[in-house]
């Protein structure tokens, strides 16, 4: 009885660390994945043959939050595979690679894709590291672009490294390549466990009696082969006690994207240990103590655990959309204007008759509607722009520079990816967007700016599906607008107000032409 109780709770910690180790790489090799299409859209730009300075600079350039840990190397490749290296920002050895085997590519590599490259090698400053490529068709006349980036296992940058497990707990990162029933170590946090020291650990796939015993064990625990459970989320919690490895307590998820297998592991001897223990403290303190405190130990274990991610995604993204939301805009214009002296551009975007897709099919077309819409907005903006939506059916660009032309450029890239017909739920929707555009100043605030922008797209709105730049006579009538209406206000409060009229004949026919109405003041209507 005791073991089975403490088996819950090993259970129960297994798959809160699998749930947020997964959540937390998956967003780091995501963030890998937008580096190099912030990479891939500066090399589209350039002229080719590429030159060594020019692929610096975009390192330089895209890479510059990880210069501690990243070496950045690019190769052209062939159509039999071979690999023209043009430049590398650290030299490795003086050999560079000439084809994808001796990058460590074992499996078909897709334009576009991160890949992970197998196996490792150790460095000259003897780290161990890890190489994620990134193929790039920026031109069906011209070769692929390979783009190769290696992490250092050993750095605190690692995407599987974690301070955060229990003593005894083990992450086993897998990965499946196109190759059937094999299975290759990205990382391990005790790899002699498994293959018995570094080398066999990543230069070698995983034995096929261990693969095979997983395959039986995720059926047995989840009711559903393997290629079913790779289509799904969860976390299968087994037992694994295959011949010749040490028996371990695991819980396995998987990333469809990445094709990535997450293990969390606690050996049996550990638990075994741990429940003796267990069972001296239920003889001191009781089962009352125990219980209570084991509920509330896991409560905060989960909190801890999945609040500082989970709070940071809510706090800075829409829920619906997935863009950055107010608070993240908010917080990006401030730092615009202090970090470039308040100068770039700020594009308000709304669309055209929304309401009327709510009202007609209902607010989930119209949510579906919306993450389109977004997703086309992301797809229009270069990588020196941040799409945000900062509610309803009102989006915002901010863009690093002044420059009218790539404004403008952008504007109308994303009123013609907007109009584009769409497909939701078997209905064929069209619908258009205005666009008001305000180059900042460092004179201007964040909030004046933001202002400008929307006046700008209320003008654009009058005829719909364009753009509007501001200048300062739309901000002047605006006024006069608000002024007006504030004077009627006060003035029907007031009762300032009364209504004359006069009349206007024609002078042969004797028939009424006009009829004047006059309030008191200086308001005037007339019908």
């Amino acid at each position: 009885m005791h073991y089975q109780n403490h088996l819950a709770k090993v259970d129960e910690k297994i798959k809160a660390h699998s749930e947020f180790i997964m959540d937390s790489s998956v967003t780091q090799l995501e963030q890998h994945l937008v580096v190099f299409t912030m990479a891939e859209r500066f090399l589209s730009e350039l002229k080719q043959p590429y030159s060594q300075q020019a692929l610096a600079q975009i390192s330089r350039e895209t890479f510059a939050n990880f210069p501690r840990y990243l070496n950045i190397s690019y190769f052209k490749l062939t159509n039999n595979q071979q690999l023209t290296a043009l430049h590398t920002t650290r030299k490795i050895s003086d050999k560079p690679a000439t084809n994808l085997s001796e990058l460590g590519i074992k499996q078909v590599i897709q334009s576009n894709k991160l890949l992970f490259s197998i196996p490792y090698y150790e460095a000259n400053d003897g780290s161990l590291r890890m190489a994620i490529s990134y193929l790039s068709q920026l031109s069906n006349a011209q070769p692929p672009l390979l783009m190769v980036a290696e992490i250092n296992l050993n750095s605190q940058y690692n995407p599987w490294r974690y301070n955060i497990l229990d003593k005894g707990m083990e992450i086993l990162v897998t990965q499946k390549p196109s190759i059937k029933d094999q299975y290759w170590s990205l990382y391990h946090t005790a790899p002699q466990s498994l293959h018995g020291d570094l080398s066999n650990a990543y230069n070698q796939p995983m034995p096929p009696a261990f693969v095979a015993y997983v395959n039986k064990s995720i059926k047995k625990a989840t009711g559903r082969t393997v290629d079913k459970y790779l289509q799904s989320d969860g976390v299968a919690i087994y037992t694994n006690r295959t011949q010749g490895i040490a028996n371990v307590r695991v819980g396995i998820s998987y990333n469809t994207h990445f094709n990535t297998f997450i293990a969390v592991r606690v050996p049996l001897k550990t638990i075994y240990n741990e429940v003796s223990n267990f069972a001296s403290w239920i003889g001191a303190f009781g089962l009352l103590t125990i219980v209570a405190t084991f509920f509330i130990t896991r409560h905060l274990y989960r909190l801890d655990l999945g609040y500082k991610n989970k709070l940071y995604q809510q706090a800075n993204f829409d829920k619906l959309t997935k863009l950055a939301n107010r608070y993240f805009f908010d917080n990006t214009l401030v730092n615009e204007q202090i970090h470039n002296q308040g100068r770039y551009t700020l594009l308000c975007i709304d669309l055209d008759n929304f309401k009327l897709i709510n009202d007609r099919f209902g607010r989930h077309t119209g949510d579906k509607t919306l993450q389109l819409i977004a997703e086309r907005i992301a797809q229009s903006c270069p990588s020196n722009a941040l799409p945000v939506r900062t509610g309803g059916d009102e989006f915002f660009v901010i863009l690093q520079t002044v420059d009218r032309s790539i404004s403008s450029s952008l504007a109308r890239n994303i009123l013609n990816a907007i109009e584009q017909s769409m497909m939701l739920d078997n209905l064929q929707l069209s619908i258009t967007a205005s666009i008001g555009i305000y180059h900042a100043d460092e004179h201007i605030d964040p909030q004046t700016a933001e202002i400008y922008a929307e006046i700008a797209m209320f003008e654009a709105k009058k005829l719909k599906n364009r753009y509007c730049f501001f200048d300062k006579g739309l901000a002047e009538q605006l006024h006069q607008r608000v002024d007006i209406e504030t004077e009627l206000k006060h003035a029907i409060e007031n009762k300032e107000l009364y209504l004359t009229y006069s009349r206007k004949f024609a002078l042969r026919t004797a028939q009424l032409r006009v009829l004047k109405f006059c309030c008191a003041g200086t308001i005037e209507s007339s019908a």
